[in-house]
């Protein structure tokens, strides 16, 4: 795999709820071909309506720099120094438009240009860490552009959600070629042939950018043959959800561990700093 440089995080012990962590990009040279791009983040001593036009001040790039900034948007640091899932997610729902709910995230709408994350629960933080990852940051996934330090939510990109239809016209496969070729790339029992047209689905780049981002990455793929995953962010097709690797589903959603029900948004108030 491709050369990512070294991950600089200024996360220690000291950090506080009443901040976040900041994707910022420094110029040491890059050997991958599938990362373009990353968000370039700057100060967030401002609003979050403009926010986006920071944030999405993209940089050519080489390696990404995750570091601590002070939090000083009001409801952003609202909702870090609450102290239960279910405040938190009450804070959201009185400014922005709730869009769904997981096992274990709940998503905001909070502009034309941002969603918010906000975990529910313990599996929800760590998925918001996860997706926070930097090496997750590539040419097809949802920018993410700040994370509160203790993972308590995360700021990324809003996206359109895709029909079949459009994925194709997009990528110039079919999801279900494409889906099918990914169980298949994975499934080390099969003796089945590879499915139609492999060979050619191989070679397109879409297919060949999420092969490498599950290897690098560890992600589970049953989630991304569904194309409630995959969203539309201007002319190209990003995975949507990437908080989901195989050592988060072990963790909270094996046959021993599954996410806290009481700490769900419809439950009694229950505090993750306890």
């Amino acid at each position: 795999m491709g050369y990512f440089g070294k991950r600089s995080v200024e996360m220690g012990k000291s950090a506080r709820s009443s901040r976040f962590a900041r994707i910022t990009t420094r110029s040491p040279k890059i050997h991958h071909p599938s990362i373009n791009k990353l968000p370039l983040l700057l100060h967030f001593s401002m609003s979050l309506k403009d926010l986006y036009k920071q944030a999405s001040k993209f940089a050519e790039l080489s390696v990404a720099k995750v570091s601590v900034v002070e939090n000083t948007d009001p409801i952003l640091k609202e909702i870090s120094d609450a102290k239960s899932f279910d405040d938190r997610v009450c804070i959201a729902e009185k400014h922005w438009e709730k869009l769904g709910e997981g096992s274990a995230r709940t998503v905001f709408k909070v502009s034309d240009k941002l969603t918010i994350k906000i975990a529910i629960n313990d599996a929800g933080i760590a998925q918001n860490f996860s997706e926070a990852d930097i090496h997750k940051q590539c040419a097809i996934t949802n920018p993410i552009y700040a994370f509160d330090a203790k993972g308590k939510w995360i700021l990324c990109a809003f996206n359109e959600s895709i029909t079949v239809k459009e994925f194709k016209e997009l990528t110039g496969m079919s999801f279900a070629m494409f889906s099918n070729a990914i169980q298949y790339k994975f499934d080390s029992e099969t003796d089945k042939p590879p499915p139609k047209d492999y060979d050619d689905i191989e070679k397109n780049p879409v297919f060949q950018q999420t092969i490498e981002l599950i290897l690098a990455t560890d992600l589970l793929c049953g989630d991304i043959g569904k194309i409630s995953s995959w969203g539309r962010l201007g002319e190209k097709v990003i995975l949507r959800d990437t908080g989901l690797t195989k050592k988060v589903h072990k963790n909270f959603y094996g046959s021993d561990n599954k996410p806290d029900s009481s700490s769900s948004p419809s439950s009694s108030a229950k505090s993750d700093e306890e």
